[in-house]
């Protein structure tokens, strides 16, 4: 049984994405704000509200273009905050069994009760 209460599709950053020219250039590496886009269309296609707070977030490994990758988000814990990580793969941990899944952001999100 996962540990998160909801995990996005799989999605890619293409290596057409207007960020990836200027954020290193030669070697391209998916910015930040780009990882915590995918994160807030996540809580928003599951329902969960708008991102009101990030109070804890560590970026952990680099995502370069083209390499799949989902967000999962916790159930609410301690004062409404939930964990989540956005991790390699496409939610079928069978492509590399035994490994543990490579982390490129995780941290804590508050989010808003989307029924105010």
């Amino acid at each position: 049984m996962p540990n998160f209460a909801i995990q996005s599709s799989p999605h890619t950053i293409p290596a057409s994405h207007p960020a990836l020219p200027g954020h290193f250039p030669g070697q391209p590496v998916t910015p930040g704000v780009v990882l915590l886009a995918h994160l807030a269309a996540a809580a928003h296609e599951h329902h969960l509200g708008e991102i009101r707070a990030i109070p804890r977030l560590k970026f952990m490994h680099p995502l370069g273009p083209g390499v799949a990758f989902c967000v999962e988000i916790d159930a609410p814990g301690q004062g409404g905050r939930r964990a989540f990580r956005i991790r390699a793969g496409t939610g079928d941990d069978t492509a590399f069994p035994g490994a543990p899944p490579v982390v490129f952001c995780a941290g804590q999100v508050i989010l808003a009760d989307p029924a105010a």
